[in-house]
């Protein structure tokens, strides 16, 4: 699942709104847009789209963050699930070590 709400807080802080000022831009509710900045709710394109031009950033960037930002968390998965079972390696042999 792509997360759109990543790159809209991101790129809406970059631009100094509050929520109130970009919700109150593309016509939203502040909650509505807490609820997308905390990936609970995804955007509809054409609101994407308003809050894109509302940023003055192109949909594509906020669409190609996203996809990044999706990327880069499994990735942190991966080496978190790796760094432990190192660790766990390492523990072991200390222990036999002793």
């Amino acid at each position: 699942m792509i997360k759109f709400g990543s790159a809209v807080k991101k790129y809406r802080l970059v631009a100094r709104f509050t929520q109130e000022r970009l919700s109150s831009k593309v016509g939203i509710q502040p909650t509505f847009l807490s609820a997308i900045e905390n990936n609970k709710k995804e955007p509809s394109i054409t609101l994407l789209k308003k809050i894109s031009s509302a940023l003055k950033v192109p949909t594509e960037l906020v669409f190609l963050e996203s996809i990044l930002i999706v990327k880069v968390s499994n990735q942190d998965k991966k080496i978190t699930s790796t760094l432990k079972k190192l660790t766990a390696h390492y523990r072991d042999a200390v222990l036999l070590k002793d």
